[in-house]
C-alpha cells in the first residue's frame, strides 16, 4: 500500500509579492493558507481576498491597513494581532481567537462577526 503525502507549496509561492513603486505588497487572492504559521508576520497593507486562513496562527502578526475581503479566518489565532484600519468586510471569524487583537478603525467589521469569534 502506497501512502501519498499531501504536497504543499512554500509560503513564498503561496503569497505573491509584486514590486510596486510604493514598495512590495503581498497578495493572496483565493489562496489556500489554512493552518499556516504566520506568527509575527508583517502583512501590513496585504491584499488577502477570499483567502483561506482557516486555523492559521497569526499571533502578534501585523495586518495594519490590510485588505481582508471575504477571508476565511475560522479557527484562526488572531491573539495580539494588529488589525488597525484593516478591511474585514465579510470576514468569517467563527471560533477565531481575538483576545488582545487591536481592531481600532477596522473597516466593515460588525458586531455579529465579533460575536462569532472567541475572546470577546
Amino acid at each position: 500500500m502506497m501512502i501519498r503525502r499531501k504536497r504543499t507549496l512554500p509560503l513564498r509561492q503561496r503569497l505573491r509579492a509584486p514590486a510596486r513603486a510604493s514598495g512590495s505588497t503581498a497578495r493572496a487572492c483565493r489562496r489556500q493558507l489554512s493552518h499556516t504559521n504566520l506568527r509575527g508576520a508583517d502583512l501590513s497593507g496585504a491584499a488577502l481576498v477570499v483567502a483561506n486562513l482557516d486555523g492559521a496562527a497569526l499571533t502578534d502578526a501585523h495586518l495594519v491597513s490590510a485588505y481582508l475581503h471575504f477571508p476565511n479566518l475560522s479557527g484562526a489565532d488572531l491573539s495580539s494581532t494588529q488589525l488597525r484600519g484593516a478591511d474585514l468586510s465579510s470576514a468569517h471569524l467563527r471560533d477565531a481567537q481575538l483576545s488582545g487583537a487591536r481592531l481600532e478603525d477596522a473597516i466593515g467589521l460588525t458586531q455579529e462577526q465579533l460575536d462569532q469569534g472567541c475572546g470577546k
